[in-house]
């Protein structure tokens, strides 16, 4: 099994934007050390966010930091921010009603 991802690929010209196969493209070799393809490598990202790992990676990485992946429940408990028994993820008010 090799490593490879799904990368974002700037259009050069005028594109279909409701097809998302013009976006993407699939490359071989991509992973969390060459985030662009096998040609590339980590200089220049240091601050930007780790991209391609697998669950176990993540995991690995938290346990070395001494801490845990958040669970289901914590993950949308905090991806809701506060705002438990709303409606929609985003308040009581749909979109465009205010």
């Amino acid at each position: 099994l090799a490593p490879a991802s799904a990368l974002f690929v700037r259009p050069s010209r005028s594109i279909d934007r409701g097809n998302h196969y013009n976006w993407w493209a699939y490359v071989r070799g991509a992973n969390w050390r060459h985030p662009r393809g096998p040609a590339s490598g980590l200089k220049g990202f240091e601050n930007h966010p780790v991209v391609h790992i697998a669950y176990e990676d993540a995991e690995a990485y938290a346990s070395w930091a001494g801490k845990e992946l958040p669970t289901e429940a914590e993950w949308e408990f905090a991806a809701r921010g506060g705002l438990e028994g709303a409606e929609f993820a985003w308040g009581d008010d749909q979109i465009g009603s205010a």
